[in-house]
């Protein structure tokens, strides 16, 4: 799963306290006992432990929905954009690049 931000809506409201508690994730409204977080989220690691900590907290889930990318802001960067490298080919050799020097993973 590649990053993206996602919607997830959860029956009910939100304390201040617990919606602080869910890094990453803002309240965008509360609606018709609905209560819809978005977030950006960088890895499907990080969806499921969002989506574990509401169930351990007997928050009931509603729906999880990727948010298009055309209707939000860009979205964080983890890592500077960098142009793509090929892998080197030998693991336990780094490759080396006569005018930069060694390459690094």
């Amino acid at each position: 799963m590649a990053a993206q931000t996602f919607e997830i809506v959860v029956r009910g409201r939100l304390s201040p306290t617990l919606a602080a508690a869910l890094d990453g994730f803002e309240v965008s409204r509360c609606e018709h006992g609905m209560t819809h977080l978005v977030g950006w989220v960088p890895d499907q690691a990080r969806l499921h432990s969002t989506l574990e900590l509401l169930r351990d907290l007997n928050i009931e889930l509603a729906s999880v929905n990727p948010v298009p990318t055309a209707s939000i802001g860009p979205a964080p960067s983890a890592t500077p954009s960098t142009s793509p490298t090929t892998p080197s080919t030998s693991p336990t050799t780094p490759s080396t690049s006569p005018t930069k020097g060694p390459l690094r993973a």
